[in-house]
């Protein structure tokens, strides 16, 4: 029983436990790239950051897409004549994923807000700190590429789920059942 608990506690955390390596990493590997670097490499970041704006518009298409997609394969499954409980955990597996669709296009648009929030306060008040650390700098452009690097994994996770749902689809259409 005890391990059984242990699963599920880390079923429910893995995924934020995950996320939450993947920002302190990409943090961390940016701030000392720049660092080692002596500044070198803030021309890189700053132009990688410029395809944020192009992330974020194949992210929400893909969003579209994918909504209207799992709705398809939504009511493709509601006219299955089968075992009622299999069917329900479809669709409520299928909802899931819209919700989470949902969530995703949200979040990528925080993540643009607050990216360029940071881009602002770093063009307003870089030049007038006196930091010849530039400890500051180099942690706003970290925050910044950190938002950029988590919506690249926001978009791979999305693919992830058009993959699944595209499979999912192929089984529906040939004949099997759940």
């Amino acid at each position: 029983m005890q391990k059984f608990m242990q699963s599920m506690i880390w079923k429910k955390i893995k995924k934020p436990f995950q996320v939450g390596l993947f920002i302190a990493a990409s943090f961390f590997l940016s701030f000392v790239a720049l660092h080692f670097s002596e500044g070198m490499l803030r021309a890189v970041i700053e132009e990688v950051m410029g395809a944020f704006i192009a992330v974020i518009a194949f992210t929400s298409t893909l969003s579209v897409l994918l909504f209207n997609y799992v709705d398809g394969i939504s009511k493709d499954v509601a006219g299955i004549k089968g075992v009622k409980e299999k069917i329900q955990l479809a669709i409520s597996r299928l909802d899931a994923l819209k919700r989470e669709i949902i969530e995703t296009a949200v979040l990528m648009i925080v993540l643009l807000v607050i990216e360029l929030a940071f881009k602002g306060i770093s063009s307003a008040f870089i030049d007038k700190i006196n930091d010849p650390t530039h400890l500051i700098e180099w942690t706003i452009l970290s925050i910044r590429f950190t938002c950029f690097t988590l919506a690249i994994l926001a978009v791979w996770e999305q693919v992830k789920g058009l993959l699944v749902a595209i499979e999912f689809r192929s089984l529906l259409f040939k004949g099997k059942k759940f």
